[in-house]
């Protein structure tokens, strides 16, 4: 197989996973059953007088729906959301009101690098240890028998359950580490 042939099919793979993300990123909170406009109208009202005449709120949630233009047909609303994807243009917080969401991203980014550095380099580490050893054991053994197995569901739990369960038994069975305590997390 050429180079040429192998990276315009490694590209195509990675067009595939974005536009399968960036859809289920689109798709996943419509079926929750909570609406985020109500939400916010609940919020707006908690902070204020707590009254609204019908119309007045009537108003309210549609200014809110024309500002995230979920008044416009679900189609129309992919295509937009398909395009600022595109551009890197996160758009405005539903739940942080007003904060665009490109700035809570960054503001989170160093902590996911603090945690991230370390977990590639240990995960590396062992990995290769384990493949190095399983490799120079003889196929068929008690040792290749039980560790593949394991080691092909390990690798097949996703990465955020896997890091809940390690915070579940580090910060709270065997209270090693802080669940929390960044600056970010105040």
């Amino acid at each position: 197989m050429s180079i040429w042939r192998y990276i315009g099919r490694k590209a195509i793979e990675y067009i595939a996973t974005w536009y399968f993300a960036v859809s289920l990123t689109f798709i996943l909170p419509r079926l929750l059953p909570i609406d985020p406009v109500n939400v916010m109208v609940s919020r707006i009202l908690s902070a204020g007088t707590g009254y609204m005449t019908p119309q007045a709120l009537q108003n309210l949630v549609d200014q809110i729906k024309g500002m995230f233009g979920l008044n416009e047909p679900l189609y129309m609303q992919y295509l937009k959301f398909i395009w600022n994807a595109l551009q890197l243009n996160l758009g405005i917080s539903v739940w942080l009101f007003g904060t665009p969401v490109a700035e809570i991203i960054l503001r989170a980014l160093p902590y996911d690098v603090i945690l991230l550095v370390p977990a590639i380099l240990l995960s590396w580490y062992v990995g290769n240890k384990f493949g190095a050893y399983l490799g120079f054991d003889k196929r068929g053994t008690a040792t290749d028998k039980a560790m593949l197995p394991a080691l092909y569901a390990l690798n097949n739990v996703p990465f955020f359950w896997f890091a809940l369960l390690l915070i579940l038994i580090f910060a709270s069975m065997i209270p090693i580490f802080p669940p929390t305590g960044t600056p970010y997390s105040k």
